[in-house]
Formats: C-alpha cells, structure tokens, sequence
C-alpha cells in the first residue's frame, strides 16, 4: 500500500487525537491538571502540524491548484462571455 503525505497526516492527526483522548481518561490528575495539559498537548500537536505542513510543501501544492482552478474558472467564464456575446449578436442580425 502506498500513502501519500495527506493519507500519512491524516493517520497522524488521528493518532494523536485517540491517543490524547486515552491518556484524559486514564489520567491520575485533577480536572483543572488534566484540562491544562490537553491545551497543552493541543498546542504542541499545532504547533508539529503545522511545521509538517511548511516542511512538506503541501501548502505550495495546494496554493498551486487552488490558482490553478481558480484561473480555469476565470478561462471557463471568459469563453461563456463571448459565447453569449456571439448569440446575442447573431440574434440582432437574424432581427435586424
């Protein structure tokens, strides 16, 4: 099986999400102690997402497509203007 880099974070997210979830449950701490590393970890596990993501480049690969789809957007718009430009002059000649 091949996993490519959002499976991977995806699978890692998940983890640390379960495992988080684990150890508030089996914690010997009072709920204010528990709360507290939970923001804690949190903020790690933000922090290790987030240098993932700068390190593996998803970040320019998606701003890449997201540019991408949006100026095929633009060209799909453009050719529906002069397409619609088109039928309205050809409907003035078939009138006029």
């Amino acid at each position: 099986m091949n996993l490519d880099i959002d499976d991977r974070l995806i699978y890692f997210a998940a983890g640390c999400g379960f495992g988080l979830a684990l150890g508030a449950l089996f914690a010997p701490q009072s709920g204010r102690q528990t709360r507290q590393n939970l923001t804690n970890r949190v903020e790690d596990l933000a922090h290790k997402v987030q240098d993932k993501i700068q390190s593996s480049g998803i970040r320019e690969t998606a701003g890449r497509k997201w540019h991408d789809v949006v100026q095929k957007g633009k060209n799909v718009a453009s050719i529906r203007r002069q397409r619609f430009g088109e039928s309205l002059e050809d409907d003035d000649l078939v009138q006029g």
